[in-house]
């Protein structure tokens, strides 16, 4: 998580970007012409053999493209090779989920919020098995996911439109979802409901994206609307009344 936080290579980390960037100046930089001819080394050559008696050779001018291309090379490199570990770290992360010790779980936890916020792809399979924790007979984890869903899929900072994007944040959540995965969600909406951190705002998103006629939306994300808000029902039944 620190060392996320405190990278040197940007508030996103998607690899796919990274590689697709690297792959493109890694193009460019091949089409670029050298400031040195391919014989300058021979001509400099003879012009030393020429000036024996000079006590100091003269140095070659520095391209600044060169220089710069170069500079950028080692930038893309080193980034990919950065993000490479971030998701060689996702599967011992996800291990350290079913641990015993509270720290490690916690940890975990943390890891895979700010890997989220990052943009790593990976990270998403580690949240999806953080949800199976609400089942965790200790306080103090199931207070850690609460607090790590709340913030990754309900956090609001008052911008308009905000409600749309949770709702979609949540329905993203219940595609391609495992049965095991849909009960601890249902459990974690349920529960954050009777807190009435579910805003009434972000339900009738819901209830418009799942009563949606005019075939903007796919069945998928109708469908996730109504589970959403079956699961929202259980936690405060005035809704579908």
């Amino acid at each position: 998580s620190m060392l996320l936080q405190y990278n040197p290579y940007g508030s996103k980390l998607p690899l796919s970007s990274f590689l697709h960037n690297q792959a493109e100046h890694s193009e460019k930089s091949n089409q670029l012409t050298p400031l040195h001819g391919p014989n300058d080394d021979d001509n400099n050559n003879n012009d030393n053999n020429n000036n024996d008696d000079e006590e100091e050779e003269e140095e070659p001018p520095v391209n600044p493209v060169t220089v710069s291309t170069r500079v950028v090379d080692e930038f893309y490199a080193s980034a990919v090779e950065f993000i490479q570990m971030i998701h060689e770290g996702v599967s011992t992360a996800t291990q350290l989920l079913g641990s015993k010790n509270n720290t490690d779980v916690t940890e975990a936890i943390n890891f895979f919020c700010g890997a989220h916020l990052f943009g790593i792809e990976s990270a998403e399979t580690g949240l999806r098995k953080m949800l199976m924790l609400v089942w965790s007979s200790e306080a103090g984890i199931r207070d850690a996911l609460f607090d790590a869903f709340q913030h990754l899929y309900l956090k609001t900072d008052g911008h308009r439109g905000e409600a749309a994007e949770v709702a979609s944040r949540l329905i993203g959540l219940t595609d391609s979802i495992s049965s095991a995965e849909l009960a601890s969600l249902e459990e974690i909406v349920t529960e954050m409901t009777r807190k009435r951190i579910v805003s009434p705002p972000v339900v009738h998103h819901l209830w418009e994206t799942f009563l949606e006629r005019a075939g903007k939306l796919s069945v998928v994300q109708r469908r996730g609307a109504l589970m959403l808000l079956s699961m929202i029902a259980n936690g405060d039944p005035s809704i579908v009344k």
